[in-house]
């Protein structure tokens, strides 16, 4: 059993323990569950592009929608289809490679380029556009102490595909299982200071004076297709109003209010509270290009990642860049070249 299996069958257990912790660095006791009052006041509202052509959706309703395979491109005996993937499956399974004698987990190896990797492949093209039932669009957070002495909270949504763009036959950006990621970072005192979000590349970040709101809650502005969130729009309006919060209605224009769905809890790599979060394989297809193949998941993503290989998009200003437990680190990858 690896280190991160064991976390995952020690997440009930691993909660309990958890309740409290010290904030390294800055030597003051904290939480290591954030107030709720503060993740619901605030949760952004997203707007997306009234012709969104990949609306939302949650871990369930994708996993249930796609198979787990695995792919060694320096050895097809190892390639193996596992079936229809679930929250167990991403978490547990394994192949030994007939080739290496190596061991790969779904829950802790992570191939940096993507030739020896678990595989969740890409939904049907009906299921590509996500769900029109704006109850079941999951937002994920995962908050922690940062350097300020407050909270930051990010909120992570799942969409089902990454529509990119067509250059005259050429697609650019098309592929599978696409996470994106609005943070608050709050001081001490629980006042916000600024807004970050998963760019293209990097962590972009505005001033909380920049954002538009909605009372406590900011309102940014999602990319048709690539949902890429900035505090500016990115197209014309009208929009679909996506607000996340508790007993909250989503708008689509000309349409009736729908409420949506809720806010849950990923807790942390050394302590999750949902055992996807430690799947480390790929959220969609391998494609010819980099571009145009899955992405990782929130504890593995890449945007803004660090020449060392700090996860910037999953620990971004965190107060212990260091954490690590039993050999695990919160904020890097254990990648297999």
């Amino acid at each position: 059993m690896t280190k991160l299996e064991q976390q995952v069958r020690g997440t009930t257990r691993a909660t309990v323990l958890s309740a409290i912790f010290i904030c390294y660095g800055l030597g003051i006791p904290c939480i290591s569950q954030v107030p709720q009052t503060l993740v619901d006041k605030y949760a952004p509202e997203v707007l997306h592009p009234q012709d969104e052509p990949n609306l939302p959706t949650n871990v369930d309703w994708f996993l249930g929608r796609t198979h787990l395979l695995f792919r060694n491109s320096q050895c097809n005996a190892d390639n193996r289809d596992f079936g229809t993937a679930s929250p167990v499956l991403i978490s547990t399974a394994t192949v030994q490679s007939k080739c290496s004698g190596h061991v790969f987990h779904a829950a802790g190896t992570r191939s940096a380029d993507r030739s020896k990797t678990f595989v969740l492949t890409d939904v049907s093209d009906a299921d590509k556009a996500g769900l029109k039932d704006a109850s079941g669009w999951i937002t994920y957070f995962h908050a922690y102490r940062n350097t300020d002495a407050g909270w930051t909270i990010q909120y992570w949504f799942l969409f089902p595909f990454n529509t990119g763009v067509k250059v005259g036959p050429v697609e650019i950006g098309y592929h599978g299982g696409d996470w994106e990621m609005v943070s608050i970072v709050l001081d001490k005192v629980d006042s916000p200071m600024s807004v970050h979000s998963t760019g293209h590349t990097q962590i972009e970040s505005v001033p909380w004076s920049a954002v538009q709101k909605n009372g406590t809650h900011p309102i940014l502005y999602s990319e048709r297709g690539g949902h890429e969130m900035h505090a500016s729009p990115v197209g014309p309006p009208p929009y679909i109003v996506h607000p996340t919060w508790a007993n909250s209605f989503a708008i689509f224009p000309g349409a009736a209010p729908q409420a949506v769905g809720p806010l849950r809890d990923m807790g942390s790599k050394l302590h999750p509270a949902a055992s996807f979060v430690l799947y480390s394989g790929l959220w969609g297809d391998i494609g010819s290009t980099p571009i145009s193949s899955g992405y990782w998941g929130p504890v593995f993503n890449e945007t803004g990642m660090k020449p060392d290989r700090y996860l910037s998009a999953w620990c971004d200003g965190v107060a212990d860049p260091q954490a690590s437990e039993n050999g695990l680190r919160e904020c890097y990858p254990d990648d297999i070249e």
